[in-house]
């Protein structure tokens, strides 16, 4: 008789285990998802900052001074939009438009990200904008 008793509180125990996992696997595998995805998310809006800084300190040395020297054109939006994408590292570099405004003494680059997260999570624009001085 004991032992008939120990074993149906085994098979019990069994059940609330069952429930317990089938109630806590998946909030725990979706903070997961979602810690992961977050961080991808930080990672690309750091990487647009990050380029739209190089992208007008580019800008600013071939302002004026340095058009009068080479002979060359202004650079243009499609010209740095050319410098950024090649500076992406692991994100979709169709995804990324933008703009320049030249003055004579700075050059400002506006650089928009358009991200679409890996887990069902609605597209997200990061935007970023840096100006860099032109000084020779």
């Amino acid at each position: 008789m004991i032992r008939r008793d120990r074993q149906g509180r085994g098979r019990l125990r069994r059940g609330v285990v069952l429930v317990e996992a089938a109630i806590v696997y998946p909030v725990f595998l979706m903070l997961i998802l979602g810690t992961i995805v977050m961080g991808l998310g930080i990672f690309r809006y750091h990487q647009v900052t990050y380029v739209a800084c190089e992208s007008a300190r580019w800008a600013s040395v071939r302002g004026p001074a340095y058009r009068a020297e080479t002979n060359q054109a202004a650079p243009t939006t499609a010209d740095v939009l050319t410098y950024a994408r090649g500076k992406l590292v692991g994100m979709d570099s169709n995804a990324l438009t933008g703009s320049l405004t030249m003055s004579t003494t700075s050059a400002t680059v506006t650089l928009q990200y358009q991200w679409v997260p890996e887990a069902y999570f609605p597209a997200i624009t990061f935007t970023s904008t840096a100006t860099a001085p032109i000084t020779y």
